[in-house]
């Protein structure tokens, strides 16, 4: 799967190799109609496109930012549906439970905390520590 093979990219510092393969991926479900831009279920590609960014730093950092604030639209919009009976996150569009919900906004946290790290700017490492708190919780 690419989000596997983009991990370990990532791991070996193949930043671009990582950001290629989980984009063209991308690219060809939204192109292919499996899932929209929007989709819930595309948010661990964006997690990894951010990281990757993240970990080209410089002029990438804004890219990573604009991954991550379309992984936090798509989640907010799934979480005001609410649980459905069966425990699944807006049951009638999605096939996401409510504990991959609370997965993905763990890692939202934890890589915007990353990208605040990264941007250096003023008060950012409090801002870091904040979503990365968030997320171990």
């Amino acid at each position: 799967m690419a989000i596997e093979q983009a991990k370990k990219y990532i791991i070996n510092d193949q930043f671009d190799d990582a950001n290629k393969i989980v984009y063209d991926t991308m690219s060809l479900t939204i192109k292919q109609k499996v899932f929209n831009e929007k989709s819930i279920e595309l948010l661990p590609a964006y997690f990894i496109l951010a990281e990757a960014n993240i970990g080209l730093g410089g002029a990438k950092l804004k890219k990573a930012e604009e991954f991550l604030i379309a992984a936090n639209w798509n989640l907010l919009k799934s979480g005001q549906s609410g649980a459905g009976d069966d425990g699944r996150a807006g049951a009638d569009e999605t096939t996401v439970t409510r504990e991959e919900l609370d997965r993905y906004n763990a890692s939202l946290n934890i890589t915007f905390g990353r990208l605040f790290m990264a941007q250096n700017r003023p008060n950012a490492h409090d801002k870091a520590l904040e979503k990365l708190t968030r997320g171990i919780y």
